[in-house]
């Protein structure tokens, strides 16, 4: 279940004990969070949180970051998540889905320290393996079992070729946030047969990337709608390819970690297109 978490309160436990995962709107600290979502959210989440732990949910809780232009600092806000109980984490990156909102100068600093911070994070993921513990992380998780294993991915999401949205009229889309779309209709629950549903692939420049096996083309949306200029897209690239290198750089410690039996390559192992983000 995908949520902002204002309402676990208003659930029986009967039916929350019923769902394995549940993914909750946090974008970091009280702070951070109410910026984005208004004052209170925080509190709010955090004390439903407390209360269904309390009454006994063991299935895992993921945090769904926002890291916005304004705030660059991943690595602090991912840990501040990490030590407030939940199993796991995933962000996406508030940039190149509105027309607007690119400043270039300011996006190229956020790039520039967002960078710096990913690599600390990374840093500390691997410590922490070390110590024989993987943590999800789930844009790290992901891009390090492809490498590991050698495997070539599509959208990491799953939009338009393993995963759909079904809209209230019954239509089957590539996307929820190509539900009205046309374009991207690829069926309708009343007559398709899921195996012959329309499938969907990115297009240039993602197709022609060399970073693309691994990258899979990030958002099917992004991808098609361009509603950046050139210049914030590749901004945008940048911050992909730096996660992509930093996690290749590292893949000789992973690998004696597994060699030595620290961890294990099924430490690695995840549910697919769920919904945690694994290219931001």
């Amino acid at each position: 279940m995908q949520t902002n978490g204002k309402l676990l309160d208003e659930l029986s436990f009967e039916y929350i004990k019923k769902i394995g995962k549940i993914l909750i709107s946090l974008d970091g600290n009280k702070e951070r969070t109410d910026f984005n979502r208004g004052e209170g959210t925080y509190d709010k989440i955090i004390s439903n949180i407390k209360k269904i732990r309390e009454q006994g949910y063991d299935g895992e809780l993921i945090a769904r970051m926002t890291i916005s232009q304004d705030f660059p600092d991943l690595y602090e806000q991912v840990l501040f998540l990490i030590n407030s109980g939940f199993d796991s984490v995933h962000w996406q990156l508030d940039a190149g889905f509105y027309k607007f909102d690119f400043d270039q100068n300011k996006f190229s600093e956020f790039v520039e320290k967002y960078n710096k911070s990913v690599s600390k994070l990374i840093d500390f993921w691997i410590d922490e393996m070390k110590r024989g513990n993987v943590l999800k992380l789930y844009p790290f998780l992901g891009i390090s079992e492809s490498i590991l294993k050698n495997e070539k991915t599509k959208l990491r999401c799953g939009a338009g070729h393993s995963g759909y949205a079904i809209t209230q009229s019954g239509k089957i889309v590539a996307c929820p946030i190509m539900n009205c779309i046309k374009d991207f209709y690829a069926g309708d629950i009343k007559n398709s047969i899921p195996e012959n549903l329309k499938k969907f692939s990115v297009s240039s420049p993602c197709d022609s990337c060399s970073y693309l096996d691994l990258c899979g083309g990030r958002c099917l949306y992004w991808n098609k709608s361009k509603l950046w200029p050139k210049q914030g897209d590749e901004l945008i690239c940048l911050t992909i390819k730096h996660l992509i290198d930093e996690l290749e750089k590292r893949m000789l410690e992973i690998k004696k970690l597994i060699d030595d039996k620290i961890i294990s390559i099924a430490d690695f192992d995840y549910e697919k297109y769920f919904g945690p983000e694994i290219i931001p």
